[in-house]
């Protein structure tokens, strides 16, 4: 039976010992947990200590003051699946080199987990678990959503639910992406969005669809930019989480997923070195659908588009 870590909707430090020797009765199986980070409650943590090998921890949070004290983010770990991190070994030793490569977009697919790098393989003896993808997988993933879930997934009346929590989302890029959700709200979707650097359009789009959008940023005021060489206007107090959950229908079979990771749905996000987790452990998917639902439903979290809020909900 597979384990799954527990899911804590605070930022945890993780500490992992080295792995065991293997023996008979060893049984590695793969295992995910998600944590969040709150800034209106401070950094506090309750930790798990395991001993586990192939450990991997993905998070949408840099590593920064800001992140800590101003942000909402997730950790999502994950261990004991081991063609996974050899496949992110190979990426990260092309990251590491800093020189263009091609193809641009590679896949990784296992029984629970399935992850998109824009990386190509550049190691022969790891193309068993990679694979070359073309095209905008945040578009094509969004394709293979269909809108009528059956019995026991869904919104318990046939309906496919999609929760979007998306940091930056803007440009024709992020525009193309709202229009496929007002498509898939058009099929029948229930869907609602948590936003933070969303633009104008693309709030138009989703909401002629009918589509619920609140924008979590707050704290407007003078800030470092991003990359530390100017101060810029702009919120200090926001989410940069960057997930969808679906509950009903996905690539063709009943099924509850969440996609995380590091792509905002902007043009960079197709231009940057990018990781986006694909999990279907429905421990994991509840910890994220319950920290939207969290965001969603506290007017201390998120507000209506259009406004630059001065106060400042953080910690």
């Amino acid at each position: 039976m597979k384990r799954v870590a527990t899911a804590v909707l605070l930022l945890a430090a993780l500490l992992v010992g080295p792995a065991p020797s293997a023996s008979a009765d060893d049984t590695w199986v793969p295992t995910a947990g998600a944590v969040f980070n709150d800034p209106t409650r401070g950094v506090k943590a309750r930790t798990r200590v395991i001993r586990a090998r192939s450990v991997l921890i993905s998070s949408s949070s840099n590593l920064g003051y800001g992140a800590a004290a101003g942000q909402w983010n997730d950790a999502l770990t994950l261990y004991g699946d081991d063609a996974l991190f050899g496949a992110w070994v190979t990426v990260f030793d092309q990251l590491r080199r800093d020189r263009p490569v091609r193809p641009r977009h590679l896949e990784y697919r296992g029984g629970v987990v399935g992850v998109d790098f824009q990386r190509p393989d550049g190691d022969p003896a790891r193309r068993v678990v990679l694979r070359r993808a073309t095209g905008d997988p945040q578009l094509q993933r969004l394709r293979r959503v269909e809108c009528a879930a059956p019995a026991g997934f869904g919104d318990g009346q046939g309906h496919t639910v999609v929760r979007v929590n998306m940091y930056a989302w803007y440009a024709g890029r992020g525009e193309a992406l709202a229009r496929e959700l007002a498509s898939m709200r058009a099929e029948g979707c229930d869907i609602a969005v948590v936003g933070s650097v969303v633009s104008g359009p693309v709030v138009r789009i989703l909401q002629r669809a009918g589509i619920p959008v609140r924008i979590a940023d707050w704290d407007w005021g003078e800030k470092l930019s991003t990359a530390g060489d100017e101060m810029v206007f702009g919120a200090r107090c926001y989410a940069h989480l960057k997930y969808v959950t679906v509950n009903g229908t996905f690539r063709g079979a009943a099924t509850r997923v969440v996609w995380t990771g590091s792509e905002n749905w902007s043009p960079p996000g197709l231009s940057s070195d990018e990781v986006t987790l694909e999990v279907q452990d429905p421990t994991v998917v509840a910890a994220y659908d319950a920290q939207w639902q969290l965001m969603y439903g506290n007017p201390r979290i998120n507000h209506r588009p259009g406004v630059q809020p001065r106060s400042r909900p953080c910690a």
